[in-house]
């Protein structure tokens, strides 16, 4: 028999792999299941940190226009507050008109009138038919306890005969208040 047949017959003994070889094996098949775990929980881990952002964002906006309101309905308030002040300090000035519809002549036509709201003073522009009406006008006014100071100029005698004249005069505070 052949040298060769005996060689074939007798089988080889299989290599032996080093251990190293298994050891890298597994340690690698052991980091690639590390590196997917790992991947999956930071890909959740993103997840949930971009929904807390886009939560806390409409929580910004909503702080953002919270506090906008909070502005004006300070403004709001303030101009409240002061309403009270203001409404206590107010004048009613169309009450000299039923005053001095009360005090006027029957017979006196007034035409032009100029108030002035701080001094409470009146300036008045009228024409009546004679002096003896304008008389009894200026008697009225004096008498009025509400006036003070009256004067009466430029009193002349207009075309048609009708006498012409200014009167101005301090009138009380007590007219104007509410």
């Amino acid at each position: 028999m052949p040298k060769e047949d005996l060689v074939k017959i007798i089988p080889k003994p299989k290599p032996k792999t080093p251990a190293s070889v298994y050891f890298l094996f597994w340690f690698s098949f052991a980091l690639v299941i590390v590196l997917l775990g790992l991947s999956f929980f930071l890909k959740y881990e993103t997840i949930i940190l971009k929904a807390e952002k886009d939560k806390l964002g409409s929580q910004l906006i909503v702080s953002q226009e919270q506090k906008n309101k909070e502005e004006e309905l300070s403004v709001i308030s303030e101009q409240i507050n002061d309403f009270p002040i203001i409404f206590s300090k107010h004048q009613n000035f169309s009450k000299i008109f039923s005053f001095l519809k009360d005090i006027c002549h029957p017979k006196v036509q007034f035409t032009d009138l100029d108030l002035v709201a701080d001094d409470y003073k009146i300036s008045l522009f009228g024409e009546t038919e004679n002096f003896k009406t304008l008389g009894e006008q200026i008697v009225i006014l004096e008498r009025s306890e509400k006036i003070s100071d009256l004067q009466i100029s430029n009193i002349s005698l207009s075309k048609e005969g009708k006498v012409s004249f200014n009167l101005s005069f301090y009138f009380s505070k007590d007219l104007v208040k509410k």
